[in-house]
């Protein structure tokens, strides 16, 4: 399929983290993936970090350095104003926050806290479609842009 083109000559790593978001491959390959994706660890983290966000994964430590920190972070009140929609099951204004701190950069341009917090409150008000397609996105752009 289209994935695997995109994916390159490394198919089958290249398409793990898309099946474990789909929950058709088992989480506990990360460090399989990691070397056989040959990316460097910044752009594995971003996408250990969109991973983490429907609770598949850790999130990469703190000290760890993620692709995609040069984008703009947003503001920690819009941040909590989004989570807390999300957990009130608030899913309109959920959706509004969550492209609002994408911006027009959408998921390929997002910082990666960012990024985590969108997801996965998405994910939390049952928009799981629209989550995949966004993390898909950031999970493509981050193999093709490495």
């Amino acid at each position: 399929g289209p994935w695997a083109a995109a994916a390159g000559p490394s198919g089958t790593a290249a398409l793990w983290p898309y099946r474990v978001i789909l929950k058709e491959a088992d989480p506990v390959g990360i460090a399989d993936w990691e070397q056989q994706s040959g990316l460097d660890a910044a752009h594995a983290a971003r996408i250990a970090t969109v991973l983490s966000a429907f609770g598949v994964t850790e999130p990469p430590p703190g000290r760890e350095t993620v692709a995609g920190e040069e984008f703009p972070d947003r503001p920690i009140a819009d941040l909590v104003a989004m989570d807390s929609a999300a957990a009130a099951g608030r899913v309109g204004e959920t959706v509004l926050r969550a492209l609002a701190m994408l911006g027009q950069g959408g998921p390929a341009r997002a910082h990666p806290l960012v990024l985590r917090r969108v997801l996965a409150d998405l994910d939390l008000v049952h928009l799981h479609d629209e989550a995949h397609a966004l993390a898909f996105e950031a999970i493509t752009a981050t193999l093709l842009g490495h």
